[in-house]
């Protein structure tokens, strides 16, 4: 009888000790399965993040390289028009930068109406104003304007004020990246707020840059 009990006994311990090592694999075998989905997910985080600093380099590398080149392309224009080799053509509207022996450029509207008013300036640290005007006639029919610059420090504001005394356009460069700005305007035969004396500021504050202004009438 005794023997019995004992065998049963020693069964029942037995099924209890095997339950409770298969339960502790079975923990084992989820806690690494946990750990190795864990470490996956953090690899695949680790490659995104890798991913999307390399698209943000070639971004930043894109953006850079195509301000550099505008900034070549403005400072040949200045090389160019020091030298003389501008050149006013009185025919349908263009704008051409040579590529041949004898390079110039051409800036030119339609009509004896066709005027154009180009201003830049380079600034090492200074902070200045200056102002000016120009007349537009009643034999306009289109005003174009461009403002474009690169400012390392401080800031230069630029501002077009209608005939009148009403702004325009207010445009600030700093160094937080190179700004392009243009604009074209058709003026109707009714339109009369163009015609008159126009009027521009350039106000540098502790700049260290350069802007272009450019404003032509057709």
């Amino acid at each position: 009888m005794y023997k019995i009990v004992l065998v049963a006994l020693l069964t029942v311990v037995g099924t209890t000790l095997l339950a409770q090592e298969q339960d502790k694999k079975e923990k084992e075998r989820e806690k690494a399965l946990q750990e190795q989905k864990a470490l996956q997910q953090e690899m695949e985080a680790e490659i995104q993040f890798d991913n999307q600093h390399e698209l943000e380099l070639i971004i930043q590398n894109a953006t850079e390289a195509a301000a550099e080149a505008g900034e070549r392309i403005r400072m040949r224009y200045d090389e160019l028009r020091d030298e003389g080799f501008i050149t006013e053509w009185d025919g349908p509207d263009v704008q051409v930068l040579s590529t041949g022996h004898e390079p110039f450029f051409v800036w030119g509207g339609q009509g004896s109406s066709s005027s154009s008013l180009n201003l830049s300036k380079t600034y090492t640290g200074e902070s200045k104003e200056n102002s000016g005007s120009f007349q537009v006639d009643e034999s306009v029919r289109r005003i174009t304007m461009n403002i474009n610059g690169n400012v390392k420090s401080g800031s230069i504001t630029i501002k077009i004020l209608l005939p009148g005394g009403k702004v325009l356009k207010e445009v600030t460069l700093d160094d937080s990246a190179n700004m392009t700005f243009s604009q074209s305007i058709r003026i109707a035969e009714e339109e009369t707020k163009y015609y008159g004396d126009w009027k521009y500021t350039i106000a540098a504050e502790k700049c260290d840059g350069r802007y272009q202004l450019m404003i032509s009438t057709h």
